[in-house]
């Protein structure tokens, strides 16, 4: 790869895909276990049979979303040094990309403003 000044899109990965699998799902189990315990705080859409490791969509202030608090939690995220978790600009959503350079340390900045969030807007 060096040689060619070039980079492939699968480098070898040497049998460690289960080990990435397994971080995936600790990454992933990370953010959809505060929605899933948020008591419709956070709601994701996705029927939990096909949930993505990679990508985790969710509302925030229940099933359609509240655009208030959506704003106001990318705004925090944003000063956190998180960015790009606005979802599709269509759909609306909080979208957060686990993919595998993201580290589980990452993830937890994450989970921990959401876990604030929460405390913080949550009134149910």
């Amino acid at each position: 790869m060096i040689a060619n000044n070039s980079l492939y899109n699968t480098p070898p990965t040497g049998g460690r895909l289960q080990s990435i699998y397994e971080l995936n799902l600790k990454r992933s189990g990370l953010i959809y276990g505060i929605i899933d315990n948020s008591n419709g705080f956070y709601h994701c859409a996705v029927d939990k049979r096909y949930r993505s490791i990679m990508n985790v969509c969710f509302r925030i202030g229940g099933a359609s979303g509240n655009d208030e608090l959506e704003e106001k939690f990318l705004k925090g995220a944003i000063e956190r040094n998180m960015i790009s978790l606005k979802g599709h600009r269509s759909v609306g959503e909080i979208r957060a990309s686990l993919y595998n350079a993201i580290t589980l340390e990452e993830t937890q900045v994450l989970a921990t403003w959401m876990n604030e969030f929460e405390k913080q807007y949550n009134t149910n």
